[in-house]
């Protein structure tokens, strides 16, 4: 298969658990997510090992019979970006499958009506950050030119704005 036909896939399958949580069977999935960025997955299922991989670093990867250790690192979160997972389908994920532990203390310690993510603000406010360093401008190529004759600016200027491009300069020097 193709590389964008597997980064569309896995956008899918993450999107499909979120709009369909497993019940609490064998195949149950609780997520403690720390503060320095290890993820603790109660479960079983390889599945869930498969989708947390997706956005978690395997080579941190740490099992116990029930649970299984990862690190969430800015290379593995950038991985998930050019494979098509948001930042917010990766914190939704988290959350909703988040440890029920975490989930009642969110429930008995907050004020009515309003919300408490079970994640750490630390973890989410560096994806975050992580997703807006996609949308940086960068400057892939400049020219510089000095202009020495009459009309030499104007037909430069002419050109550029042509071609799509930015022209910045002063015609009296």
């Amino acid at each position: 298969a193709s590389p964008t036909a597997q980064w569309s896939l896995s956008s899918k399958a993450l999107e499909q658990a979120l709009a369909h949580p497993t019940s609490h069977d064998s195949s149950h999935l609780a997520i403690i997510v720390q503060t320095n960025f290890q993820v603790c997955a109660y479960t079983t299922s390889e599945l869930h090992v498969s989708m947390l991989a997706l956005f978690c670093d395997v080579s941190t990867i740490r099992r116990l019979p029930n649970v299984v250790f990862l690190m969430m690192t800015r290379n593995s979160v950038k991985s998930a970006f050019h494979l098509g997972i948001q930042a917010r389908q990766m914190l939704r994920f988290l959350e909703k499958h988040a440890h029920p532990k975490l989930r009642v203390g969110q429930a008995n310690g907050s004020l009515p009506g309003s919300t408490v993510s079970p994640l750490p603000s630390n973890v989410v406010d560096q994806i975050w950050l992580w997703d807006r360093e996609r949308g940086r401008v960068n400057a892939t190529l400049v020219f510089q030119h000095q202009c020495l004759m009459e009309g030499e600016f104007e037909a430069i200027y002419a050109f550029t704005t042509n071609v799509d491009k930015f022209p910045q300069g002063n015609v009296h020097v």
